[in-house]
């Protein structure tokens, strides 16, 4: 079976891909940034494992600005042109999408050419993209139960949100660094946050009794190197992080819903700055749900001062990790094999209908 994955989750993404026998194919960004020569997330990731990977430009759309939208409308007429080339390439049996912007052109290309599509939703309600995608998918897999009222009840399934596999697998895994103090994992995400290296460099002097491991992303240099309690990367592979989140004692963050996702599961402590912009403010939804259902507490990033934030890594820090973790996070432990067994009985069901014709 040959599948076309695309969209800008690319943690879920890679979770099916894992949990597969696929033939896959990878349609995404190559840089994280627009004008930016850093590579993307997902692109780095298919290129050490060697996953075929086609790179595509797509506009973001504007809300705000008619004219903008107007020029992305011609531009994404550009991308769906791409993206057929790219499907007759390939020529997949199935496309599954992960949602964001990257991902319409491809689900637009897919259904106009007859290939079987199923979208899958990762936050709390339901992604601008997705909303549009749905109209041409055969499948709606949600994570939540909250994202059923966005899409149409017939087609839509709940499979929870796929951890990574690394993430699962508790057994012995290469330990990043060797310490004797509490771990504090800080990341703003694969591209990285100002806002949070900018509040970090403010705080850290505070915190020299426990070991920080931070990925700053594509958008600052580290600039604590010479402290002996301090480890900094732009990115940490798959398994390192899974390392990371399984030893820290404190994880300070975003709060994209994978993130949140693989913390609650954890049951590791949580500081989340929600990202301030971002559609219907879906980071602070699920900055409140983590708040809600686990140990996790979240900051607004414009109000958020130094001294709060060490007060509440001290306090998250006595607290400890979750005993008990929320049954309702061991749903998402089989999510990528819900996924999978989705996307194989699309592909049966149109090989039958093909035989008849």
């Amino acid at each position: 079976m040959k599948v076309v994955i695309t969209g800008s989750h690319f943690s879920p993404a890679y979770a099916v891909i894992k949990k597969s026998d696929w033939e896959v194919v990878v349609v995404g960004r190559k840089y994280a940034l627009h004008n930016s020569k850093k590579p993307s997330y997902e692109y780095k990731i298919c290129e050490e494992n060697k996953i075929p990977f086609q790179a595509i430009k797509v506009p973001r759309f504007s809300r705000v600005s008619p004219f903008r939208s107007i020029l992305s409308s011609f531009s994404l007429m550009k991308s769906i042109k791409v993206a057929r080339k790219i499907l007759r390439k390939t020529n997949p049996d199935v496309v599954i999408s992960f949602g964001g912007y990257i991902a319409l052109p491809v689900v637009i290309a897919a259904y106009i050419m007859k290939k079987p599509v199923i979208i899958h939703e990762q936050t709390l309600g339901a992604g601008f993209s997705n909303k549009i995608s749905a109209r041409f998918a055969k499948r709606v897999l949600i994570s939540f139960s909250f994202s059923r009222k966005h899409f149409p009840k017939k087609k839509t399934y709940l499979t929870g949100n796929p951890i990574r596999e690394e993430i699962l697998n508790k057994e012995a895994i290469k330990p990043v660094i060797k310490t004797e103090k509490k771990i504090i994992y800080v990341t703003g995400g694969s591209t990285g946050s100002m806002a949070i290296n900018d509040l970090l460099g403010k705080i850290i002097p505070s915190l020299s009794e426990y070991f920080i491991i931070h990925q700053h992303g594509i958008s600052d240099k580290n600039t604590f190197q010479h402290l002996s309690n301090y480890l900094a990367k732009p990115y940490f592979s798959p398994t390192e992080v899974a390392w990371i989140m399984q030893n820290a004692s404190l994880i300070i963050s975003r709060s994209g819903i994978n993130t949140v996702t693989e913390a609650l599961y954890l049951g590791t402590p949580a500081i989340f700055i929600p990202l301030p912009y971002g559609q219907k403010n879906e980071q602070l939804k699920n900055a409140r749900y983590a708040e809600k259902h686990g140990r996790a507490k979240y900051f607004i990033q414009e109000k958020v001062t130094g001294r709060e934030m060490i007060s509440a890594i001290r306090d998250m820090m006595r607290k400890g990790r979750l005993k008990k973790i929320d049954p309702k996070m061991k749903r998402h432990e089989n999510a990528a094999e819900h996924i999978v067994y989705e996307a194989e009985k699309l592909y049966q069901r149109a090989k039958e209908r093909a035989s008849k014709r």
